[in-house]
């Protein structure tokens, strides 16, 4: 089984939304969709030179991959991690 990477970037930000092949619940260009969405509807962190967002549809099982959200504001590395999408991001948002 594989994976599907949707990329693009959005201003400051670089955004990769993973889907797995086996993932019938949409597909990787409607998971990508509801990212953009979220990521439209609340804004990342504006303090932050760059940075970059890395979700993945399922989060579930032993090889679960966890959602990040690193960006830079000056010499500061800031890192969020977590096991759903929404709530990774939500998480770094709430961090500004």
């Amino acid at each position: 089984m594989g994976h599907t990477y949707v990329h693009w970037n959005t201003g400051k930000w670089s955004v990769t939304a993973v889907t797995s092949n086996a993932d019938q619940s949409g597909t990787p260009t409607q998971f990508a969709d509801q990212v953009n969405n979220q990521l439209q509807q609340q804004h990342l962190p504006t303090d932050a030179t760059t940075g970059a967002v890395t979700v993945y549809s399922q989060t579930t099982g032993s090889s679960a991959q966890a959602d990040t959200v690193k960006w830079q504001s000056g010499h500061q590395l800031y890192t969020v991690s977590g096991q759903s999408a929404a709530g990774t991001v939500k998480l770094a948002q709430n961090s500004d």
